[in-house]
């Protein structure tokens, strides 16, 4: 890593140097059509066209966030199952202070799951006082030593399941770090929503289709590190 270094007086100033790479990637066009007859949209009370845009949007945004969990998925195994396991908050601690490359400590967050949250929330010191608390600006959010811990369903970031029988275990995943620096976005068309009373002519129908074009990349692999906590 680059180190500014010292110089004396009217002597050249020594050179560093940088190695850039070329990013690669896939652009994907994803899309979803979603038929609605014109007697639900003539006779409903509520806006069903709105609706079923508001719907495609979020549709969108899940097909993003599924991408990019994807690539955590590939950090320590499929589904981070070869990540070191915790125990304790003094493991997550270690992870989080010592694990991490300090160069993304600033920027750092917490993504786990549902389940993950749940023994986060069941920590305390010793004198049942939580280990993690609420930001007092922002209510829904929370925190764990200053970083905001990011929580994702379980059906979206699922456990890790190893063995069978006896010998089964179930661990919820963790990943720390910076995930912008870890994964690369490159969105090449925002949702495109278009409106056809064509498509479902001779249905008597209308029909909304939403298309988005996007990529994804892992720019920098050591900017996230993984950890799993055994559930009980």
């Amino acid at each position: 890593q680059l180190v500014f270094q010292s110089f004396a007086e009217l002597t050249d100033i020594p050179e560093g140097d940088i190695t850039f790479g070329q990013a690669d990637y896939t652009v994907e066009d994803r899309g979803l059509i979603i038929p609605v007859s014109n007697q639900l949209i003539d006779d409903a009370n509520a806006d069903i066209v709105d609706i079923c845009g508001r719907e495609l949007a979020l549709a969108s945004v899940r097909a993003e966030n599924a991408a990019v969990i994807g690539h955590l998925d590939t950090l320590a195994g499929t589904g981070g199952a070869s990540a070191p396991t915790i125990s304790s908050h003094k493991a997550l601690n270690e992870a989080l202070f010592k694990g991490l490359n300090r160069k993304y400590y600033n920027n750092a967050k917490i993504y786990t799951n549902q389940s993950g949250f749940l023994f986060l929330a069941n920590l305390d010191d010793g004198n049942n006082r939580p280990l993690f608390v609420p930001d007092v600006t922002q209510p829904d959010k929370y925190m764990y030593r200053g970083k905001e811990i990011v929580v994702i369903e379980d059906s979206l970031l699922e456990n890790i399941e190893t063995g069978s029988g006896a010998s089964a275990k179930t661990y919820a995943p963790f990943f720390i770090g910076n995930l912008a620096e870890y994964v690369w976005m490159f969105e090449r068309k925002g949702m495109e929503l278009a409106i056809s009373t064509e498509y479902l002519w001779r249905k008597y129908g209308t029909a909304l289709r939403g298309v988005i074009r996007f990529g994804t990349t892992v720019y920098d692999s050591n900017a996230m590190i993984a950890r799993k906590v055994e559930l009980a």
